[in-house]
């Protein structure tokens, strides 16, 4: 085996295997909020229900017993909420996320695609030869050597013989 592939294949155990540890703690959290909310939920309507009891002819207990069903409305939205949450997060932890896949094998290519030879001899050639003539015109420029007796009578201000 290829270490390389080896290695794609460790990680991708690692990363599987986050990603159930964190759809496990997604759900455990969901069932925890479920459970929170299902006390409450309880709580709310044995409430509603001693309310009911005890001050049904009261102005000021209807105004609570319709405040407390409020409440209770917000908490059954609350729970069908996390109960629909939970339910997602059992689905996802079902569905296997795997669908990548080799759809052909990698072959190497059958010719050089860029740069093309020709173009590339042309470019060294041409390219070598600008800098030859470049270098030689400097060093001729910047070069001390007198090659004429003009050049000397120029250099020294002096006629020369």
């Amino acid at each position: 085996r290829h270490p390389s592939m080896m290695a794609a294949q460790q990680q991708l155990r690692d990363t599987r295997q986050l990603i159930a540890r964190e759809l496990a703690r997604i759900a455990a959290a969901a069932e925890t909020d479920y459970e929170r909310a299902l006390a409450n939920q309880q709580a709310l309507e044995a409430k509603v229900a001693g309310m009911k009891s005890k001050s049904l002819d009261t102005d000021q207990a209807s105004v609570k017993l319709r405040e407390l069903q409020r409440d209770l409305e917000a908490v059954r939205t609350v729970y069908a909420n996390y109960l629909q949450r939970a339910q997602e997060t059992r689905e996802q932890t079902s569905v296997n996320s795997t669908n990548a896949r080799i759809i052909s094998q990698a072959m190497p290519a059958l010719k050089k695609s860029w740069p093309p030879k020709g173009l590339l001899i042309f470019g060294a050639i041409f390219g070598g030869l600008a800098l030859g003539i470049g270098m030689a015109l400097i060093a001729e420029y910047l070069s001390p050597t007198v090659l004429s007796a003009n050049q000397m009578q120029s250099a020294i201000d002096a006629p020369v013989l």
